[in-house]
């Protein structure tokens, strides 16, 4: 079953004791099925205007989130697990790798979140600290 919905997005980012917060809501479209479900939206912020981004959950501890568009990467996330990634930017791609500390999920077919709390490593040695929870609610028509 697929609906347009609401999305809100809280995500920070640490590095060096630094916290960078980023929350923003979009409309886009919420897909629930048996095996989990997908998120699908465009992102509307400067730096990812026009990336098509969906994201994907399995089993309620697998998510994959797939960017297209100037900023492209397919990420994958997975409880206490560590996955490496291409990352592209107009710039050049960058290998990162993801390590997962926690995903909760309690999405059902009228909406829900998601929360995700993992690090990226660059490898040129760097390490984030990132949260990320996505908020989905049935749109009003």
């Amino acid at each position: 079953m697929k609906k347009e919905v609401l999305i809100d997005i809280a995500s920070s980012q640490t590095v060096d004791g630094n916290r960078d917060k980023i929350e923003v809501s979009v409309t886009g479209t919420l897909t629930y099925n048996d095996n989990g479900y997908k998120i699908e939206y465009i992102e509307y912020d400067s730096e990812m205007q026009g990336t098509n981004t969906s994201v994907a959950v399995s089993d309620g501890n697998c998510v994959s989130i797939l960017r297209e568009g100037a900023f492209s990467s397919e990420m994958m996330l997975e409880n206490e697990k560590r996955h490496s990634c291409l990352y592209s930017t107009p710039y050049g791609e960058l290998t990162i790798g993801l390590y997962t500390k926690k995903i909760k999920s309690d999405m059902t077919n009228a909406g829900g979140s998601l929360e995700m709390d993992y690090t990226i490593d660059l490898s040129m040695g760097q390490v984030t600290e990132n949260t990320m929870k996505i908020t989905v609610s049935e749109r009003d028509i």
